[in-house]
């Protein structure tokens, strides 16, 4: 039986076109809604995230992501 769509995780893993990836906190859909929110923004704006694993927060330039999936951290 497949996994029921939209797949609601609690991670999602963000893959730049630098071959860098970032686990970050939220599912899919808003990991997805934040990325556009910051492209329609304007150029030199960043989407705000908290990674998994750490205190701290990365921004992630919209226009510099490659991919986008469900992550398999466990917490």
């Amino acid at each position: 039986m497949g996994l029921p769509w939209p797949l609601r995780v609690r991670y999602a893993e963000v893959r730049l076109l630098s071959s860098d990836v970032f686990t970050v906190e939220g599912t899919l859909d808003e990991v997805e809604k934040r990325l556009s929110d910051a492209a329609r923004s304007g150029q030199a704006r960043l989407a705000w995230f908290k990674e998994h694993g750490t205190d701290s927060s990365v921004g992630i330039n919209p226009a510099h992501v490659a991919a986008l999936r469900a992550s398999e951290a466990s917490d």
